[in-house]
């Protein structure tokens, strides 16, 4: 016998705190209010200037996307901008003997295409949880947070275990979201693989890279100095702002104390970046989500980029009586890419070996 859901109401309050947000965006946007947010709702284009201050506001709830490049782009195919600073400017010229001024370019001059790939972010939220969110003085702003946390926890998951673009995707049965889009470390599989180690050669366990006692490498500190030396150029292993990015298995307790460790869990998930007062390599590690096992990425965190399309983004937020929620739909065009190959590598398939 199929179970039928009683059909609910939102509470006066509830009511009236959803049509508040919902009638906010649709000023914002310059929407009518009554296609915004009830049951005959419509999807619009999110303005620019909105659009824009939604990506700000997306950087301030994850710490790692605020550390790292959110540049709206207006093509869906394009150059990579390059917007990070790698070449010295300083110089002088003799022009008493009549050398002329050469100015350089600061920026990278490496070029990649980038693809931009919709990405849609649907959000329910059931009538329940209104009811007992609708108390709240910040209402407003902590539902557009509450959304924006939750897509910027998804984009950073994509960013590190993207390998495809699927046609369709489902998040239950993929919930590492290795369909939504192509991140960062499959950037590099594509663009930069000679800066890749995935074992090491005549090693102690074939196709792994081994540290500890009985290991290819003493410890992750060693394995990481050695890997900086051998693969960057000499330009780049000494830059002041490069980081190792690592995850949870490679990061432990010694290089604790945290410094940046909120205490509340549920802070800690919020700011997504921990750092330590330690360092790997001769480079200062932070930890992220997602990251997956056995990984280390060294780079500088404004040589990796998430491009959004400028004017692209649609939105349409609805009642949903039938199913007592209501519901945010987004979608968005987005690419991952790192701005300078030179300025990357990355170590995969960590073990520990100690006998």
């Amino acid at each position: 016998m199929t179970r039928v859901q009683a059909m609910q109401a939102l509470s006066n309050g509830a009511r009236a705190a959803w049509e508040g947000y919902t009638a906010q965006i649709a000023q914002l946007n310059r929407i009518d209010p009554a296609r915004v947010g009830g049951a005959e709702a419509i999807s619009f284009t999110v303005d620019p200037t909105p659009q824009q201050r939604l990506i700000q506001r997306m950087q301030e709830q994850s710490a790692f996307l605020g550390m790292i490049n959110v540049p709206g782009v207006d093509e869906l195919i394009g150059q990579t901008l390059g917007m990070d600073i790698v070449n010295s400017v300083a110089s002088r010229a003799n022009t008493d003997a009549d050398e002329r001024r050469k100015p350089i370019d600061p920026t990278s001059l490496d070029q990649f295409s980038y693809l931009l790939s919709p990405t849609e972010f649907n959000i329910l939220y059931k009538y329940s949880k209104l009811d007992r969110w609708a108390k709240f003085p910040n209402f407003q702003t902590f539902m557009r947070d509450m959304t924006l946390k939750a897509m910027a926890l998804d984009r950073i998951k994509i960013g590190f275990n993207g390998v495809r673009i699927d046609a369709s995707f489902d998040p239950v049965a993929d919930p590492t979201l290795a369909g939504m889009n192509k991140g960062w470390i499959q950037w590099m599989r594509e663009n930069n693989s000679t800066r890749i180690m995935s074992a090491v050669p005549n090693g102690k366990v074939a196709g792994k890279v081994t540290i500890g006692v009985a290991g290819d490498y003493i410890d992750v500190d060693a394995l990481v100095w050695d890997c900086i030396q051998e693969m960057l150029p000499v330009w780049a292993r000494k830059d002041p702002n490069l980081v190792a990015i690592v995850g949870d298995d490679i990061i432990h307790d010694k290089y604790f104390p945290i410094i940046n460790a909120p205490k509340d869990p549920m802070d800690r998930l919020a700011t997504d970046v921990i750092m330590t007062d330690k360092k790997i390599g001769g480079k200062a590690a932070i930890r992220v989500p997602y990251l997956p096992a056995g990984m280390v990425i060294v780079t500088r965190l404004d040589n990796i980029s998430l491009y959004y399309q400028l004017g692209a983004q649609r939105r349409m937020l609805r009642d949903e009586p039938q199913y007592n929620r209501v519901v945010d739909y987004n979608s968005s065009n987005e690419g991952y890419v790192l701005e300078d190959a030179s300025y990357a590598l990355m170590i995969e398939n960590i073990t520990v070996k100690n006998t």
